[in-house]
């Protein structure tokens, strides 16, 4: 999964993959996305109760990747879509562990670490099986497989 800001807004997007005999595919995606007429608290409460349900109402995947931002020397992660981001990416990990044991919060290096490649290669490798993406959460997904397939 990842987190994104829109106009202030938390962002969540999901991406189950599955493997099979042919490789690996697409198995679900979600998109949540936060009312902007809500304060950014109840937006908080709202993706709470919006993941728990789709936690309920699927079939458990065996690891969750969270993609935590990246930080890159000299730009400051302090900002407030930024603090805004770290506070919905903390939902995120909280209710997907509170479902899943197996649950990471992973950089976009970390992930690609993860999955044995370099950070562009694994975000190629995702978009090829999620081509409209977001890329970020493909990539999260695929490092969430080699959790369980290591």
């Amino acid at each position: 999964m990842v987190c994104s800001m829109k106009g202030g807004r938390p962002v969540v997007s999901g991406i189950v993959l599955e493997t099979s005999d042919e490789g690996v595919r697409l198995a679900d995606r979600f998109d949540l996305i936060s009312d902007i007429h809500e304060d950014f608290a109840q937006q908080l409460a709202t993706l709470w109760g919006d993941l728990q349900s789709k936690f309920a109402a699927a079939v458990l995947p065996d690891a969750v990747v969270v993609r935590a931002m990246d930080f890159f020397v000299g730009r400051s992660n302090r900002g407030g879509n930024a603090q805004k981001r770290f506070c919905a990416e903390g939902v995120i990990l909280a209710v997907a562990r509170g479902r899943v044991k197996h649950t990471f919060w992973l950089t976009g290096n970390e992930i690609a670490a993860r999955c044995g490649m370099t950070k562009d290669a694994v975000e190629a490798k995702a978009l090829e099986v999620v081509p409209k993406g977001p890329k970020e959460a493909a990539a999260a997904a695929l490092a969430a497989l080699r959790v369980t397939n290591v």
